[in-house]
């Protein structure tokens, strides 16, 4: 007791392992993916390691990969998204439009259709 050691600890090596914020788990193996175009993807990753902030992942999803970190009721696959930035600025790339929203773009950069709002779930 009291004595300082140095010490080397082997761990084991893993390839193409992905580093998640804690938050992007759901249960125990499954994450969400925002898919090119503003759709939900629910992917069963394989859980290498955890702990309070952070996770790591060996297969289910790829760096550059956007994750959703925030809560979404009633997620299913293929749900319409709006990815929002740290500033919760819409990702216009990342997020699905609705119908309305794509007509009103088309019409005029001035009108705005809210009545499918609820439509479209926020992912930041």
């Amino acid at each position: 007791v009291g004595l300082f050691v140095e010490a080397e600890i082997r761990g084991r090596d893993v390839q193409d392992a992905v580093v998640l914020p804690r938050a992007a788990l759901r249960g125990e193996n499954t994450v969400f993916v925002v898919n090119e175009g503003g759709t939900l993807d629910i992917r069963t990753v394989t859980v290498v390691t955890s702990s309070i902030d952070r996770l790591v992942v060996s297969s289910g999803v790829s760096g550059g990969e956007m994750i959703v970190i925030s809560p979404i009721r009633g997620a299913s696959t293929g749900m319409r998204l709006r990815s929002l930035d740290a500033d919760g600025n819409v990702l216009p790339d990342d997020s699905a439009t609705t119908e309305n929203e794509a007509e009103s773009d088309e019409t005029s950069d001035t009108e705005t259709d809210s009545s499918d709002g609820e439509a479209v779930a926020s992912a930041g």
